[in-house]
């Protein structure tokens, strides 16, 4: 600038033509590159606006019910569902990953739509997909042909994994209940009813391959009241069972079995007490037998059981017992 200045200031009687020149140059230049903008830039879509003309094409809905998702995920939530046969703009590219999304401007709203579920080109009817589109439907028919029935067999597994019958399903969940415990301690009846929980596994291949097994852990943590009187303080201790049951149904159906039960058993019992010989650890580890006789029911993936357990291994005592279970 210092430099047209002392261009200027020899004949100040031409600057106004100057200054005119310098606004016509301006003004010709200031729309096209004001704020360094160049005016294609501004077509330009952002990552939230819709698919521009000259970057979409138009696509035919071929899944009734397919869901515009406000994220390219499947698991994102819908803004919009469509039916079978409906035609829209989407982009031309789509997003990477194992399941491809479009870009799609639905009800004024932009979102994204799984490759799977649309088929690129409207069909003889279409009026804005331009002439460029129709070169692409063979492949983008195809491919979406491809997606559509990948989908459709993918469904139908989980359908038939879902869909076995209870019997031969398998689940894992809580279980909880009451059972008895004896012993055999001298003048003593050593026998008490005392709460159990833990966990249940049931099903074929859970353990080895091959039958049905119901899997058990069961834990009660503190002595059996009978204790209290062999002992100066409070007894402390715990029992665990566990049992792996060979399952046989007994009227079964798709959604509710009837079943008994035999299998192994072990029992691990450790109780300390304190009395006038001092303080004493008690354990005691036994091989026994377990059946069991349940009734099973399910909701969707949800599986209810309750059965009527008799352990036998020194001692021989029953038990009732309660399961919540996930299909897995």
């Amino acid at each position: 600038m210092g430099h047209a200045v002392r261009l200027m200031a020899p004949n100040r009687g031409h600057a106004p033509f100057f200054v005119v020149i310098l606004l016509l140059v301006a003004s010709a230049f200031l729309p096209a590159h004001a704020a360094g903008k160049d005016p294609k830039a501004s077509k330009s879509s952002a990552p939230n606006s819709a698919p521009g003309k000259a970057n979409s094409v138009i696509a035919t809905v071929v899944t009734d019910g397919a869901l515009v998702l406000s994220a390219p995920d499947l698991d994102a939530s819908p803004i919009a569902q469509l039916a079978q046969g409906k035609k829209i703009r989407v982009s031309k590219k789509t997003t990477s990953g194992e399941v491809k999304f479009h870009k799609a401007a639905v009800r004024g709203r932009v979102g994204y739509i799984a490759n799977f579920d649309i088929r690129i080109g409207s069909g003889p009817d279409e009026t804005s997909g331009g002439a460029g589109d129709s070169g692409k439907d063979g492949a983008g028919d195809a491919a979406a042909k491809r997606k559509a029935k990948a989908r459709k067999e993918a469904a139908k597994r989980r359908m038939s994994e879902r869909s076995e019958p209870i019997y031969f399903a398998r689940f894992v969940g809580i279980v909880g209940g009451v059972s008895e415990f004896k012993e055999d301690i001298s003048g003593v009846d050593a026998s008490a009813s005392m709460p159990f929980y833990g966990l249940k596994v049931t099903g074929p291949d859970v353990i080895f391959g091959g039958p049905v097994v119901d899997f058990n852990f069961l834990l009660h943590y503190g002595a059996p009241t009978y204790y209290d009187a062999l002992s100066a303080i409070k007894p402390t201790g715990f029992v665990l069972i566990t049992d792996a049951l060979f399952l046989l149904p007994v009227g079964n159906g798709h959604n509710t079995t009837g079943y008994v039960g035999v299998g192994p058993m072990l029992m691990l019992s450790q109780f300390t007490v304190m009395n006038a010989g001092g303080k004493k650890d008690l354990t005691e580890f036994n091989l026994g037998a377990d059946f069991a006789l349940g009734v099973a029911t399910r909701i969707d993936k949800v599986a209810l059981r309750v059965e009527a357990k008799y352990f036998l291994e020194k001692q021989s005592y029953k038990g009732l017992f309660a399961s919540l279970q996930l299909q897995f």
